[in-house]
């Protein structure tokens, strides 16, 4: 079972960690971190929609609060490639994570496409978080938020290719028994391509009474969203150890991932035991800390 980890701000996020000496005086830290998945593209223009790979770089410098972004990524739907890199911005750190906002930055380097670029209402959140995986091996499952547009041609976010939904709760019911709600089930999701998506769930249980277990629901196909993705289908075998239950097929299943891709939503109906079952479920890739 995974064990999530907050960490401070000042903590090490990901590699690269350094702490030297400035002219022996006061310390200084910075940090490099990187994240690798998507740019989920709108164009303004027509309102089409697109995923592309994209690559995150950012330097922290946390002793002077400044930031150093480079992008890597393909920002329009035929797939024309650019890198940018923005110097010198705002950095803050609050509510154990590091964010970094700006109004209008023309970037410093460009590479592709004209270099008329123009980055409005950049907002970049670096979340810090670790987990442990069954092995008791620590994993880095830190969380980028990126918003911003290009030329005001397209707006653009960043996508995690494989987002953990930790925040969740999962509600079954069935006609003439009490619904049943468990906070224990969290949800993965794995896009293998911009086109299908594999969901993976954890210490399944929609009944007090059934064992925890781990579903694999494979090659959902992907509709893309204004603020996300769509995995629907209408039916789909579960898989328990890569084993087919065709006893317990899902139907009229929706998986929305939303709000910049960092929320979940879930609903699908099953007929097993001569009983329909229907199956509610919300998640955030944020851990609840409130009251904690």
């Amino acid at each position: 079972m995974k064990k999530t980890i907050l960490l401070l701000a000042t903590v090490l996020l990901s590699i690269n960690l350094q702490s030297c000496l400035n002219n022996g005086d006061d310390p200084e830290i910075t940090q490099t971190v990187a994240f690798v998945g998507y740019n989920h593209l709108t164009d303004l223009n027509d309102n089409s929609v697109a995923l592309k790979a994209s690559r995150y770089t950012i330097f922290l410098d946390i002793t002077a609060q400044k930031a150093d972004v480079t992008i890597e990524s393909s920002y329009t739907p035929e797939g024309d490639p650019f890198i940018i890199k923005m110097a010198g911005l705002d950095l803050k750190t609050a509510d154990n994570a590091y964010t970094i906002s700006a109004t209008d930055v023309t970037p410093e380097v460009t590479e592709g496409n004209p270099a008329d670029y123009i980055v409005r209402n950049l907002d970049i959140k670096i979340t810090p978080r670790y987990t442990t995986d069954e092995n008791g091996q620590t994993v880095d499952a830190s969380i980028l938020e990126a918003t911003y547009r290009l030329a005001d041609n397209y707006s653009a976010f960043y996508c995690d290719t494989k987002p953990h939904f930790i925040d969740c709760e999962t509600t079954t019911g069935t006609l003439g028994s009490e619904a049943y709600t468990s906070t224990s089930t969290t949800y993965d999701v794995t896009l293998n391509n911009s086109k299908s998506a594999t969901v993976v769930i954890n210490n399944a249980q929609f009944d007090r009474d059934m064992p925890k277990m781990t579903i694999t629901l494979r090659d959902i196909p992907v509709a893309l969203t204004r603020s996300g993705y769509q995995l629907n289908t209408e039916s789909i075998v579960p898989e328990i150890n890569d084993i087919p239950l065709e006893n317990y097929t899902m139907t009229d299943v929706s998986f929305e991932v939303y709000k910049n891709a960092t929320a979940m939503s879930l609903r699908f109906k099953c007929n097993t035991q001569g009983a329909q079952y229907s199956t509610n479920a919300s998640g955030s890739v944020y851990p609840d800390t409130e009251n904690k």
